[in-house]
């Protein structure tokens, strides 16, 4: 593989600044050898990707403490080995894939507002042509992990952040933080075909994104001591392009649920050698998953891990 990479900053102003840039990439894959669970026809012996890429941004300084931006860049997404060749006998993988195009765009403001609310606001939109994904299809009786190009899709949304200091001294210092998210993300075009049927996609949501995603807390530091508390909520998603709600006998599709976690974590510096560390993880003891596995371990749901502590002692000489 080899890339070149030329990006130019042009200062219009001393308020407006330009940059654009491109990357020019070369990449090539060669195979020998069998495979057991493949026939030798179905193993490709060579990949090529060659592709330019460009990008611009702008920045826009409203005053000394907040300025716009926005900015566009084009993605490229090259067939590798992994996506052609099927991982074990229960994969099948489309003889017709196809390498992934698109384009991210977005528009925000940031800054600060008296040293004491600090913010960043964005909308974006990301546009993915050839979507690769993988889908549960029955062949011979038996279920077989797909991967194919599913159609193309966008997704549009929102990303919020915000800091507010509500107290800071010379040895104290206690704010107020969120984090928050909300994807549109959704196919535009698309079908898929199994075992003879045809499915139209468009308009279904994207698999494994949810609506809504936010973190929010408190942290705070006095002395050597510092800790924060983070509330983290996810929203439901769907497993599959199809958007199936009820679980399937095997659990391989279904909706996940939303959850939402609560962490806190604590450091104190005894001096500049020594510090202690530690954190609770799912305070709660909250039981979730965040995906339906296919493969390994197996279909179903892989549960994720309940309440945990953790307390690390650390030494710099």
């Amino acid at each position: 593989n080899v890339a070149v990479f030329a990006e130019h900053l042009l200062q219009l102003t001393p308020r407006f600044s330009f940059s654009g840039g491109t990357r020019i990439e070369y990449g090539q894959t060669d195979m020998t050898g069998t495979i057991s669970y493949l026939a030798p026809a179905k193993v490709p012996n060579q990949i090529l990707h060659r592709f330019p890429l460009f990008g611009a941004s702008a920045q826009y300084k409203l005053n000394g403490f907040t300025s716009l931006y926005a900015g566009i860049s084009e993605a490229y997404r090259p067939i590798i080995f992994a996506d052609v060749i099927p991982a074990n006998a229960l994969e099948k993988i489309d003889s017709n894939l196809l390498d992934s195009r698109g384009f991210n765009a977005e528009f925000g403001i940031r800054g600060n507002w008296r040293n004491r609310v600090h913010f960043d606001v964005s909308v974006f939109a990301l546009h993915y042509n050839n979507r690769v994904g993988s889908t549960i299809i029955q062949e011979n009786g038996q279920s077989l992990v797909f991967k194919t190009n599913l159609g193309n899709s966008i997704t549009r949304g929102i990303e919020f952040y915000t800091e507010i200091n509500v107290l800071e001294t010379k040895n104290a210092k206690i704010s107020l933080f969120t984090s928050t998210s909300y994807f549109d993300a959704r196919y535009v075009q698309g079908t898929l075909v199994a075992g003879g049927k045809i499915t139209e996609i468009a308009g279904n949501r994207i698999e494994a994104t949810p609506r809504w995603m936010t973190r929010n807390g408190l942290q705070g530091r006095y002395r050597g001591l510092s800790a924060a508390l983070q509330y983290s909520w996810v929203d439901m998603s769907y497993s599959d392009p199809e958007n199936t709600v009820n679980p399937t006998a095997n659990g391989s599709k279904g909706t996940v649920p939303a959850y939402g976690l609560l962490d806190f974590n604590a450091t104190y510096r005894v001096n500049k050698h020594w510090s202690v560390r530690a954190s609770v993880s799912n305070i709660s003891d909250t039981q979730y998953f965040t995906k339906r596995p296919t493969i390994y371990p197996g279909p179903g749901v892989w549960p994720s891990d309940g309440r945990s502590f953790t307390m690390t002692l650390m030494v710099k000489l």
